[in-house]
């Protein structure tokens, strides 16, 4: 066939093949490069940030009841004051990463769960508050009362709450990190698959093309 077609124009043919070869490797690679960033992208600054939110929340968690239970065990009421005092930076902590969660672009279980976790915060939030002013008063005996029942019972709820939201989004992180490993080892073996069925290709019309044009001299 190759025969009855010009030297000049056989071996266009030739590399006109051999191009479209390179060429459509390297817009698959450009098309999965693309995608995998995109998943990077999503990873680092998505997914990733909302589980630091939620890590936040549950530290500042510790750092309140902690303070509870100190303010209850010093004797001094400046003491047990100061150790109120830093119940309020941890409240704001809180609310600042609630308000991220909420505007993160979640999935439907990590909506749900958010939901959930600011739930068990307004029910929390009141006995917080009571305990609070408890301390502030030096009502030693009912502070102590209080944090062995309602304020550890909603704590409780709202610990749960923040750490299920936590494993739901770890559980994410990890599963997108496992995704995109997948999609690079795919990517990588269809690549090799078009190149080595690229390079046989070439040797084969070259091998034709060459010898349409040795054959008769």
């Amino acid at each position: 066939m190759l025969n009855n077609f010009k030297v000049g124009i056989r071996l266009a043919v030739g590399f006109a093949i051999t191009l479209a070869l390179l060429l459509a490797i390297a817009l698959l690679g450009i098309s999965r490069i693309s995608n995998l960033n995109a998943q990077v992208d999503e990873l680092a600054t998505v997914k990733y940030p909302t589980t630091v939110y939620a890590n936040d929340i549950v530290d500042a968690l510790n750092v309140i009841a902690r303070s509870l239970r100190n303010s209850a065990l010093v004797k001094a009421p400046e003491d047990s004051v100061k150790e109120l005092d830093r119940i309020v930076e941890q409240r704001k902590t809180i609310g600042d990463r609630i308000e991220k969660l909420e505007k993160a672009p979640l999935d439907d279980k990590g909506r749900t769960l958010v939901k959930k976790m600011v739930e068990a915060r307004k029910a929390y939030v009141p006995e917080l508050e009571k305990a609070i002013e408890l301390g502030r008063t030096g009502k030693r005996d009912e502070l102590v009362g209080a944090l062995m029942s309602s304020v550890r019972k909603t704590q409780n709820a709202y610990f749960d709450a923040v750490t299920e939201l936590i494993s739901h989004l770890s559980h994410s992180v990890e599963q997108a990190g496992k995704d995109a490993a997948e999609d690079a080892a795919n990517a990588r073996q269809t690549m090799t698959i078009l190149a080595v069925v690229a390079a046989l290709l070439t040797a084969l019309f070259g091998f034709f093309i060459t010898r349409s044009i040795t054959a008769p001299v």
